[in-house]
């Protein structure tokens, strides 16, 4: 994991421009051999975490799946090509009805979503 997320950085985001420090967040921060392995991947860059910022990790990661349902329920892309190398931009998730799904996504989550 360490290693893909290092490569990806320098193939994808290094490109771009310099960096000093690589932010991390999620569960996985919680990881001590996990970080270990990021600090070690990423040298000589400072490798953060959001609490490093006072922001709790688990619920920046919750509000990045948040929104990216929201994208997918309001089919709009949600990837990031120049991050990842994709093509081009897509549409990530499924939604998976359930038996009452019409009702469910056709009358409750689209009359909150646009009342937001």
């Amino acid at each position: 994991t360490a290693h893909s997320i290092a490569y990806s950085g320098k193939r994808y985001i290094l490109t771009k421009g310099p960096l000093d420090q690589v932010i991390v967040g999620g569960g996985g921060t919680q990881n001590s051999t996990l970080m270990k392995m990021l600090r070690e991947a990423h040298t000589p860059l400072e490798v953060l975490t959001f609490e490093d910022f006072h922001f709790d990790s688990r619920a920046i990661e919750a509000m990045a799946f948040a929104l990216m349902a929201y994208q997918t329920i309001m089919a709009e892309p949600n990837n990031l090509p120049a991050a990842t190398g994709a093509a081009h931009s897509v549409i990530m998730g499924k939604i998976i009805p359930g038996k009452n799904w019409p009702y469910d996504l056709g009358h409750n989550v689209i009359e909150k979503l646009w009342k937001i």
